[in-house]
């Protein structure tokens, strides 16, 4: 299969999924790759802004769920750049703390150790979890 259709694959599932259709299958893994980076620059947003951010990790699973991308190496190389994201994430997680349902992925159901101060009240005040600097 070839890029091209690789990229025609990818932007139907985006749509599919209702995410803006002119974005490229790296421009999703780089915004999942930014969302990391500034989670270890300690996230200056709240609780609900992460949750929200979080989504781009949603659509990503559900892209390496999705029959349709197996034919493609391409999927395979996205799915190397996410899980090298996902193991400096998880890094950033307290240890055996998690908020959320057990059916929740891991990503959701994991709290930053260190971040700004919004995210550390929104925390505090909806899961009792308190988190010092």
């Amino acid at each position: 299969m070839t890029t091209a259709d690789f990229l025609q694959s990818f932007k139907e599932f985006l749509g599919r999924y209702g995410w803006p259709t002119d974005q490229s299958p790296w421009t999703i893994v780089e915004q999942w790759e930014s969302l990391v980076d500034q989670a270890a620059e300690g996230y200056h947003w709240g609780l609900y802004e992460f949750a929200n951010d979080l989504s781009v990790r949603d659509l990503l699973e559900k892209a390496f769920h999705d029959d349709q991308f197996g034919r493609f190496s391409q999927i395979g190389i996205m799915r190397q750049r996410v899980e090298s994201a996902d193991i400096r994430l998880r890094s950033m997680f307290l240890p055996g703390i998690e908020i959320g349902g057990a059916d929740a992925p891991w990503w959701h159901r994991g709290v930053l150790a260190a971040a700004g101060d919004e995210y550390l009240d929104d925390v505090k005040r909806l899961h009792g979890i308190e988190i010092r600097h």
